[in-house]
Parts: structure tokens; sequence; C-alpha cells
């Protein structure tokens, strides 16, 4: 998973058109092509994109091929899967992309704050800094938000591993924290609704 995690952080990328990019990637190989190599456990520790550096290196220290590390070829998987953020039934996931869910986030707030809320959308995590994510998520909220509410996502690479930990420490900094939450009694003979008025009041 490690290893996995690395390829996805180093080589993966958004697509502003699936579609076309596969279709480009299925034509010509060397469109997306790119050479990964995997860890070795001697002669590489840490697994990097190949580069020319490591293609004569791995000429001339290897005289017999099969010592050699191995390489994974990545093409058009550097944009399908990172694809799955938008489109989850691709892997047979039922359920919607991230920003369907970002509609319906703003659906369980009164209509008068859904405009605001769709003004002031901010993305987080990780693997908001994939190239292309924060451009294409602003894409496709555009296409499922109401035509007359103007959409605004923000987003900072400085923030993006730690927004969410930051408006935590916030909320729980603010002194009304204790105020909103409520006790496990409370959630087992009431459930979640007592929780989501006082939080949205």
């Amino acid at each position: 998973p490690y290893v996995v995690e690395m390829m996805k952080e180093e080589t993966c990328f958004v697509s502003m058109d699936a579609r076309s990019d596969l279709l480009k990637a299925q034509k010509s190989r060397g469109s997306f092509a790119l050479d990964y190599v995997l860890p070795a456990g001697v002669t590489v520790l840490r697994p990097r994109v190949k580069t020319k550096e490591d293609e004569e290196r791995l000429l001339e220290g290897f005289k017999n091929p099969r010592h050699a590390p191995q390489v994974a070829t990545l093409n058009h998987e550097r944009f399908m899967v990172p694809e799955v953020f938008f489109s989850p039934s691709d892997v047979g996931l039922h359920q919607c992309g991230i920003a369907e869910l970002a509609i319906q986030a703003c659906e369980c707030v009164d209509p008068l704050l859904r405009p605001l809320m769709l003004s002031n959308v901010l993305l987080v995590g990780g693997s908001s800094l994939i190239p292309g994510l924060p451009e294409r998520f602003r894409m496709e909220l555009r296409k499922v938000a109401p035509i007359d509410c103007e959409v605004n996502v923000f987003h900072s690479k400085e923030m993006a591993c730690e927004g969410a930990w930051r408006g935590g420490k916030r909320v729980v900094n603010s002194g009304e924290y204790r105020a909103k939450c409520m006790t496990i009694r409370e959630y087992q003979e009431h459930g979640l609704d007592p929780t989501r008025r006082r939080f949205l009041s």
C-alpha cells in the first residue's frame, strides 16, 4: 500500500476530459506512459519515476537483467485512478462523486444558506494535491449546482493536509463545542437529530 500511495502521489493527475484522454492513451502509448522503478530492497530503497540516469545505472549495474529491479509502466492508470473521485461507478461503487456529495451537503442546510455555502467551498485533504483535481472539481460542481448560484472553490496547498484539523481545532477552542456535543446516552435515545439542530442553530 505504501508503494502504491507513492505512485499515486508522484504520477497521477486528474484529466479534464477522461474519455478523450483514454482514447488518446489507447491510440498512442507514449502520450501518458511513465516508468516507475519499484523498490528491490537492496539496490533501490525508495520507489521513484524512472529517469535517464536510472536507465544508465540499471544498464551498467546489472549484467544479469534478471537481477535488475522491477519497473512498472503506467499509462491511462495515471488519470483513471483519480477519476474514481468523480465517477465511483467506474469501479462498481454505487455512490455519487465528490461534486454531487458537495451538493447533497448543501441541501442539508436551510435553503437561504445554500448559495452562501456554494460560494465558499473549501477543498481539503491530501488527495486535493493531485494535479488538476481542484480545477476539475470546480468544473463538475458548476455543472450540478443551481444555475443562479455563484460557485467558488478555494484550495490551498499549505492547508490541504491540515485544513480539516484546523477547522476542528477552531470549533473546540471557540468554547461552543461542549454546548453542542451530546452524550452517548442522548445519541442512543434520540439519534443524530438533536446534534444537527444544535450545530445548525
